[in-house]
């Protein structure tokens, strides 16, 4: 049951930064203010597992989500994966 409930409570989470992320890339302030607004009712609702939306995660997936699948791929390698695949890259050798 335990599972269950944190399975939903990050899809629910996931799906509201996904909604203010459309709507933020959209131009859709009213959409934007709803989620906002549907966010701080769930927090207000349950307070023993709050949303509370991060803005640098939104920020982060409005960012990546501009991105071509193959820049976006190499910018959520780990940093360690990232400086070897773009000197590798840079230098035209097969890793």
């Amino acid at each position: 049951m335990d599972k269950q409930t944190l399975a939903f409570y990050t899809q629910v989470r996931a799906d509201m930064q996904s909604e203010m992320v459309r709507a933020l890339k959209d131009g859709n302030s009213a959409r934007a203010q709803d989620v906002y607004d549907a966010a701080r009712a769930w927090d207000e609702r349950y307070p023993e597992m709050p949303l509370l939306l991060n803005p640098a995660a939104i920020r982060r997936q409005f960012v990546l989500s501009g991105m071509h699948l193959n820049e976006r791929t190499l910018k959520m390698l780990p940093r360690q994966l990232r400086g070897t695949s773009l000197s590798a890259e840079g230098s035209g050798a097969t890793p």
